[in-house]
């Protein structure tokens, strides 16, 4: 029987054999927001247009009575709000 060293020498060899994911949270909108940003966070997590989100939404609302509208409620309570202040710029008044 012949014993072989194990493939990782020291710890940097590890990081090139090891991949790890970084997983990207979901947060609702501060941009698009219509009403409370949950479609806008969700396409924005997925990298979709937040307008065919919203249009899904309305679509599984009608068929399935109503449903779209308490997910869309308990999304809105459960996902945070993205934590990125967007500055809002006012006109200088005199």
């Amino acid at each position: 029987m012949v014993m072989t060293a194990p493939p990782f020498k020291n710890a940097n060899s590890l990081s090139s054999h090891y991949h790890f994911v970084y997983m990207k949270r979901l947060y609702r909108s501060r941009k698009e927001r219509m009403p409370g940003g949950v479609c806008g966070g969700l396409g924005e997590h997925i990298d979709v247009d937040p307008t065919i989100i919203r249009m899904a939404g309305v679509v599984v609302t009608l068929l399935f009575l109503g449903i779209g509208i308490i997910v869309y409620r308990i999304a809105w309570i459960i996902i945070p709000e993205s934590p990125e202040e967007y500055m809002e710029q006012t006109p200088a008044t005199a």
